[in-house]
């Protein structure tokens, strides 16, 4: 089985200066968290992911796919053109992983790599021919382009049933992708959107893929 399409993201605010005003007006402040947690929850992701058998596996909608990392970050495993609900409390994060890829020391080429270097580059060259990495909070689009993480190297023990049908017990592994941890919503219903295009990682093949989430903050 090849790899599920997972799901990542960046920011920048239109402002249109109309008045004096409106022109001296602050800038929109940025919904996404400060620092580089994002790295260290994606390979937390993956970790999870890759852990589960395919039978319950989340990311290939056999089981809830509101995957949480830990108590306060939801992470869910975005289907591609498809709505996912989620609920959560008001003081949790949002991860929405876009389309990434990673590369370990357990598949064949073109997700081989034998060290954590040739991984990192592995994944890297995978995702290049992504062009497209939006995500979209409430009609509000953002370029997470700048966003684009590489997470630490990472071993996992891997199922009977793993998601990709490796003969393998455990593997070492390095991922990339975009990942805009979005900080805490405010109470009530949410739309967010994770848009990523460009030429599929492994295939080539042109893609266009946009995910939904529909969240509802509890107080």
């Amino acid at each position: 089985m090849r790899r599920p399409t997972l799901a990542a993201l960046a920011c920048a605010a239109l402002a249109l200066a109309v008045t004096p005003a409106a022109a001296a007006a602050k800038p929109q402040k940025s919904p996404f968290a400060k620092g580089n947690r994002s790295a260290a929850l994606q390979r937390e992701w993956w970790q999870t992911v890759l852990a589960i058998p395919v039978s319950e596996n989340p990311a290939v909608g056999n089981a809830d796919r509101c995957l949480f990392l830990g108590r306060h970050v939801l992470a869910p495993a975005l289907e591609s053109d498809g709505e996912v609900s989620c609920t959560v409390g008001k003081n949790t994060s949002i991860l929405p992983l876009g389309l990434g890829s990673e590369c370990s020391d357990a598949e064949d080429p073109a997700f081989f790599g034998a060290d954590h270097k040739a991984r990192r580059k592995c994944a890297i060259a995978l995702d290049d021919g992504i062009t497209v990495n939006e995500v979209g909070i409430d009609g509000t689009t953002y370029d997470i382009s700048a966003f684009r993480v590489q997470s630490p190297d990472a071993k996992v023990r891997l199922p009977e049933d793993d998601l990709f049908d490796l003969d393998a017990r455990s593997m070492r592994f390095t991922a990339d992708g975009w990942a805009a941890l979005i900080e805490p919503l405010a109470p009530g219903h949410h739309v967010i959107t994770v848009r990523s295009a460009g030429a599929f990682p492994g295939s080539g093949e042109p893609f266009d893929f946009t995910y939904t989430l529909k969240l509802t903050v509890t107080r």
